[in-house]
């Protein structure tokens, strides 16, 4: 296997990437598809879930215009909090060769001073790929812009975080939904009258 240090580098800028929205996130999890398959010629794609509390977004991406070779190894990498508190992030990397996946996570392993733990792999059998692009981003977005407002008015991060939780729960609905009316109203008394 050729485990270059920017395959290393790449899930590094992944993790770094997943505590901060400014990042474009899709182009990260490009450029990580890449340095794997250097790393793994049968190496067919990736996927990553982000579960920041209740919120999710997942984003993937896929190698090459779409095999018709089935895809027969996997391989889960949990990594927990990726250093944000409540943040539960999994990556799992598709090959089309069987076992082909076994080498790459004793070396993740070893590179990132993972516990074996971290690393789950599936049972061999033919498996689908996920679409390439990613979901959930824009709900995520409009959640931390309604963070922003809070902070905006005087809240602290985690306070604010908290804040929308409970801006949800006493209008019966998601943190998703509080954040789009926070942000409807403060859109609505910036917006210009109309002409």
């Amino acid at each position: 296997m050729d485990f270059s240090p920017d395959l290393v580098a790449d899930l590094a800028s992944l993790t770094a990437a997943l505590g901060r929205p400014e990042t474009d996130l899709q182009t990260v999890i490009e450029q990580l598809a890449d340095q794997m398959l250097a790393a793994v010629p049968s190496f067919a794609g990736l996927s990553v879930a982000v579960s920041p509390g209740e919120d999710r977004f997942t984003a993937s991406a896929v190698v090459g215009p779409g095999s018709v070779e089935p895809i027969l190894a996997s391989v889960r990498l949990t990594l927990g909090d990726a250093g944000e508190p409540g943040v539960a992030t999994s990556i799992v990397f598709y090959a089309h060769t069987a076992g082909a996946m076994v080498d790459l996570a004793a070396d993740l392993r070893w590179a990132l001073g993972l516990k074996s733990e971290a690393f789950s792999f599936d049972d061999g059998s033919p498996q689908e790929m996920p679409e390439p692009g990613s979901s959930g981003l824009d709900g995520l977005s409009q959640v931390h812009r309604g963070i922003g407002i809070l902070v905006d008015q005087g809240f602290e991060p985690g306070e604010a975080d908290d804040e929308l939780t409970r801006l949800g729960e006493v209008a019966g609905t998601s943190r998703l939904a509080a954040a789009e009316a926070l942000v409807r109203r403060v859109t609505t008394r910036h917006d210009p009258p109309a002409a």
